[in-house]
Order: structure tokens, then C-alpha cells, then sequence
């Protein structure tokens, strides 16, 4: 997530790495407006 961040702040963006322990609970921040995205539903993980 390191070089991932360098790339995002070359372009102005700040990202802030947050951890959960369970898959539930970054979908339920997410919808709740907490997070502005996830990791893991990037394109392969959403067309499986």
C-alpha cells in the first residue's frame, strides 16, 4: 500500500490505509460513508 500511496499523492490524493479484521465490516463503513473506497472490490474481485 506504500507505493500505491506515493503513486495517489504524485496526483493529489491523500490515502489513508485503514484495517479491518472481517470483510463485513469495510462494506458497512463504506455505506455508511466512512470510507471513500476499498481495496478489495477493485474489477476482478467485482466480475467474479
Amino acid at each position: 500500500m506504500d507505493v500505491v500511496k506515493q503513486v495517489a499523492a504524485k496526483d493529489g490524493l491523500k490515502i489513508t490505509v485503514v484495517e479491518f479484521s472481517d470483510y463485513v465490516q469495510p462494506n458497512a463503513a463504506l455505506a455508511a460513508g466512512d470510507l471513500d473506497a476499498n481495496s478489495y472490490q477493485r474489477l476482478p474481485y467485482l466480475e467474479a
